[in-house]
């Protein structure tokens, strides 16, 4: 199982410029969690203890609007970093994460995030890359959609979807 992970680390984008010995060692932090559909990966509101990438498969990204009404605000797909917000700042977790079809991630826990961190561990810098990239990537859709509802249609509805639909 450890060397299908490190396998998995070194053709994953988001581990990128990893060398053997640098995925090996991570690999060996790393939990491999296998999703059926339907499964919850985590919950909106639950503390934020670990982080995790998407090998294959797809979640569906929600949260709590208006009411109570679930919200479909996106997905994480092969390549997406979740959960790093929390571990990151220590909030709870801010969406519920569900599996479409069966999923596969890698859960790193928080503490040895930090530890690689401080580490100045290659891999840290690899998954901080990652999660820059994907925040930056989330600030311009959020852009875009505060654009289209004041720019966009008049009625309430199409502005709503607009201005959650799609950011993650």
């Amino acid at each position: 199982m450890h060397d299908a992970i490190t396998r998995t680390l070194l053709a994953h984008p988001a581990f990128s410029g990893l060398n053997h010995e640098e995925a090996n060692d991570l690999a060996l932090r790393c939990d491999l969690l296998t999703l059926t559909e339907g499964n919850v990966l985590f919950a909106e509101g639950e503390p934020a203890a670990d982080l995790y990438v998407v090998l294959s498969g797809e979640l569906m990204v929600t949260c709590r609007g208006p009411f109570g009404i679930e919200v479909v605000v996106g997905d994480a797909r092969g390549g997406s970093v979740v959960g790093e917000m929390g571990v990151l700042d220590g909030t709870p977790r801010s969406a519920t994460l569900t599996a479409r079809s069966h999923t596969e991630v890698l859960r790193l826990r928080g503490s040895v995030f930090q530890q690689l961190v401080q580490s100045a561990h290659p891999a840290a810098w690899s998954l901080l890359r990652s999660i820059r990239q994907q925040l930056v990537g989330r600030l311009r859709m959020v852009d875009e959609r505060v654009d289209a509802v004041f720019d966009g249609p008049n009625d309430e509805q199409s502005r709503l979807h607009a201005g959650v639909a799609g950011v993650w």
